[in-house]
Formats: structure tokens, C-alpha cells, sequence
């Protein structure tokens, strides 16, 4: 009898251990990493002195941590921020990187072209005249001296 009560007291031992055991929470997967970064638009030249906004897509959709840390090859040529504006500040050729912040390494770049608007076109001469069925030449210069240079003449 003493038998059979320990047997009982045992079984229902071992059934409250499993009870207990089979209430632990589950495991959860581990979060999803970033595995890609798509910078928009793809190619971009901005200013000296004007931003362009650069975004950033970023795969699997529904990664844990999807935000990116923006930096420039060249501060002194291009600078960007946290939120991925771009300013132009001096003319030249800079590699933006936006690296992904959840530890997996995933950065992507895009190439910016910094440029200096032109600020004033000369034509001369001042004051032209020409006659019927003459011809004229005409010579533009753009300025400042950094600025792109080709004019595109029209009548």
C-alpha cells in the first residue's frame, strides 16, 4: 500500500514537472536582418549650395531594425545627414554610404556629382547688328570660371 502511495505521489510529481516544463515560453526566431539596401534615385548630382534628399528601401520588408547610417567619402565635397540630405559644397565626385544600423553589414552607394551652377552668361558683342542674310559670331562665356561651360545656341 505504502508502495503503491509513493508510485502515486511520484507520477504525480513527474506530471506537474511536465506541466511546468511544457509552460515555458517558446523560443522566438531570431529577428530578421537586413539583407539589401536600395538608395533612390539611383544617380544624382546636386549643387554647390543646394541639398538633394536620398531615401533609402530596404529588404527583407519586415526586418527588425531597418534604419541606416548615412556617411560621405568626401565631407569637404559633399556632406549628409542622419536623415540622408545631401549639400553640395564644393565641385567634385563624392561616394555616398548608407550602412544598415542591425550589425549585418549591408551598405549600399551611390555616386554624387557635385556641380557649380552657372551664375551668368556674357554674349558678345554687347550690342550686335547684323544684316539681312549676314552672319554674326557671337562668344558666350559662362561664370563662374567652375561651372559647366557648354551654351546652347537658339534663334
Amino acid at each position: 500500500m505504502k508502495t503503491k502511495k509513493t508510485m502515486k505521489n511520484l507520477l504525480f510529481a513527474f506530471l506537474g514537472l511536465l506541466l511546468v516544463a511544457s509552460c515555458k515560453d517558446k523560443e522566438s526566431p531570431p529577428p530578421k536582418k537586413v539583407a539589401s539596401i536600395a538608395i533612390a534615385p539611383s544617380s544624382a548630382s546636386v549643387a554647390v549650395g543646394l541639398t538633394q534628399q536620398l531615401t533609402t528601401t530596404v529588404e527583407p520588408s519586415d526586418a527588425e531594425k531597418k534604419e541606416v547610417t548615412w556617411s560621405s567619402s568626401d565631407p569637404s565635397k559633399a556632406s549628409v545627414d542622419a536623415a540622408g540630405l545631401v549639400t553640395g559644397l564644393t565641385k567634385g565626385v563624392v561616394t555616398i554610404t548608407a550602412l544598415a544600423k542591425d550589425g549585418s553589414n549591408v551598405k549600399e552607394t551611390i555616386i554624387i556629382h557635385v556641380t557649380v551652377s552657372a551664375a551668368a552668361i556674357a554674349i558678345t558683342p554687347l550690342n550686335p547688328s547684323v544684316g539681312v542674310g549676314g552672319t554674326l559670331a557671337l562668344a558666350a562665356a559662362v561664370s563662374p570660371a567652375g561651372a559647366y561651360q557648354a551654351v546652347t545656341w537658339t534663334s
